[in-house]
Order: structure tokens, then sequence, then C-alpha cells
């Protein structure tokens, strides 16, 4: 399950279907998954457009705290936009005191959860902060629907008012029965275990360090990322191989587009802007939202360009921008956004 793996058996599968291009779509980790395949077959790619950007160098070192170095950012842009919305779009909303009044707000409600959690027994579980954290993890992701529903869980964890804490958070995966916020599958650690290198003989000061240093880097989300490393200390299956070449394209036929907005909670601007020229015939496509990848979060812009470039193989100019149709608690926007109080 190792990446340069997968790659390899990308090309099978392009192969079987009696093609020698791969035209591929990759978002989040699928961008380390097109780095590989691009480095290890570049003569086999078509048109790939490779979306919120993970440094494939860094992530094969298990390098993952940059990942987050936009996440409080994202977070603290929570508190602008609802500032700015005002109490009939946001229920946190202080007017008279601004945006830096609703993230103090989040981090008081926090670290209350951290000194007294909040037993919801109408489903069956306990809030604690770190839950919380990792709730919000995954309203960051999409703001637009993301936002307003952390919003409506933090007024009802503030109020401790159960019933609708029991009602807001998200809903039990009906496949699984666990909730969304909790790993269903072996995936992940198979995968960054794979591709990390052999992590088994870490110890507790190393593991400490780790998180010590996410949690420097994102006060909100730091402690959930470190467990990507952390969980690979007991992870004892190692990959027969894994490909070691530099992640680079000098010369190809096809075409890549990297995409990525300007503040992604998991996959920041600044790696996209990294990994880019590293590989021959690409450019880079940028959002000006927030969230995780741009299609996710996709304007008229984006949809536009994306189109452009499966339908007719058309990369777009270097340095283009594109604004947002939306904004979340602002909704429709024109011009140039602005969601942070930067």
């Amino acid at each position: 399950m190792d990446t340069g793996s997968t790659a390899n058996d990308m090309l099978s599968i392009v192969r079987a279907l009696g093609q020698e291009k791969l035209n591929y779509l990759g978002i989040s980790y699928g961008t380390a998954i097109g780095q590989y395949f691009a480095a290890m077959h570049p003569s086999n790619i078509g048109l790939m457009m490779l979306d919120g950007v993970i440094d494939g160098e860094r992530w094969r070192k298990a390098d993952i705290g940059h990942l987050l170095e936009d996440a409080d950012d994202v977070a603290l842009s929570f508190g602008y936009l609802c500032s700015k919305a005002g109490t009939a779009a946001c229920p946190l909303a202080s007017p008279k005191l601004g945006a830096d009044a609703v993230s103090r707000r989040v981090m008081m409600l926090l670290k209350n959860l951290e000194q007294k959690p909040l037993a919801v027994p109408q489903r069956q579980l306990v809030v604690t902060s770190d839950l919380v954290r990792a709730v919000l993890r995954s309203q960051l992701y999409s703001p637009l629907q993301g936002f307003p529903a952390a919003a409506a869980l933090f007024l009802a964890i503030e109020q401790r008012n159960t019933t609708s804490v029991a009602a807001v958070l998200p809903t039990p995966n009906p496949l699984t029965g666990l909730d969304s916020w909790f790993q269903g599958d072996a995936a992940e650690p198979n995968i960054a275990c794979s591709d990390f290198p052999d992590l088994r003989n870490w110890t507790f000061a190393n593991a400490s360090a780790t998180l010590q240093n996410t949690d420097r880097i994102s006060r909100f989300l730091g402690p959930i990322l470190s467990r990507l490393g952390l969980q690979c200390i007991a992870w004892q299956m190692r990959p027969k191989s894994t490909f070691k070449g530099p992640l680079k394209v000098t010369k190809t036929d096809g075409k890549i587009l990297f995409a990525s907005n300007v503040l992604d909670p998991v996959t920041p601007l600044a790696d996209a802007r990294v990994v880019q020229p590293r590989f021959a015939n690409s450019t880079l496509l940028v959002q000006n939202t927030i969230g995780h990848t741009a299609l996710l979060n996709m304007g008229s812009c984006v949809a536009k360009v994306a189109g452009a470039f499966f339908q007719a193989g058309v990369l777009p100019q270097e340095k283009t921008v594109c604004e947002p149709d939306q904004l979340p608690f602002i909704g429709n926007v024109t011009g140039k956004a602005q969601f942070s109080g930067k």
C-alpha cells in the first residue's frame, strides 16, 4: 500500500485498458500519488490535476507538522467572518468586540472542556476538547457548510445543552456505525507508515517532541495531526520496497495542473509553490478562499479552469488567481474576497 506501489498499479490499470497515458485527478494525499507516478513514469503522463498539494519529499520523511501551518489562520477566519456576518448568521458573533472575541470564546470553550468534559447521554458519549478539535478539523475542510455547523456546535457546548449538542454533532457513518471523526479503517496507517521511515525505535522523547512541534504550529489541530506519525511507532509491518528516487520531472509530453486555496487547513499553499516548479509542463492555479482543496470549495472560476484543462488540455496562465463565489456566513461575494483579519 505504499505510494510507489500504488503508482505502479495505476500504470498497470492504464495499460490493461489499452492506453499509455494516465489522465488523473488527485486531491490531498492523492497529490502525493500523482507526484510519485509522474516521477516514476513521466512518459505516461496525460492530463494530471493535483489539488491540495502535499510536498511528497517531506511526506516520505514523515515531516508532516508543516501541513498545519495555515490551519490556525483558517480557524481565525472563522472568527472574522462570523463577526462580520453578525449574530443573525453566526450565533457566536460579537459585533462590538470583533473577530478576536470569537476566537477567544472558542479557545475558552476548549479549555473548559479540558477541565470539565460534557456527558451527552443522548449520543452515549462524552464531549472532550480532543473530540471537538477532531470535529473542527473536518469542518475546516469545507467552511461554507462547516463553519455554520461548527458555530451551532460551539454554542450548544458553551450552553452545555446536551439535547442541542446531540442534534448538531455529525451523525455516525451508517456503514461502520462510527462517528465521522473516528478512523473507520486501516488505510491511513498502512499508507503513511509504509511511506515514512521506520519509526519503531522512537522513544517517548521522540513522540513528545513531535506532539509539541505540531501543537506549536497549530493550537487548534496540532494534537490531531500528530497521530499520523505517532501511530507508526507501533506499526510493525514494513513494505518490501519503496521508491526512493527524486520526486520531480524534467521533461514530459503530459501536462500537470496544480491547484490550492490561499488558506488550506492541512495542505498549505506554500507546499504547492514548492512542488510545482519540480515538474515540467505544469502551472499553479490559486483560489482566493479558505478550505481544503480548490475543488471541494469550488467557485465558477475554478470550475471553468478545470473544465478547460480536462476537456481541451489548456493550462491557465502563470499566477492565475480565481476568486470564490461565496464565503461562509457572508454568502455571495463580488470582487476580491476577504476572509481574515490580516
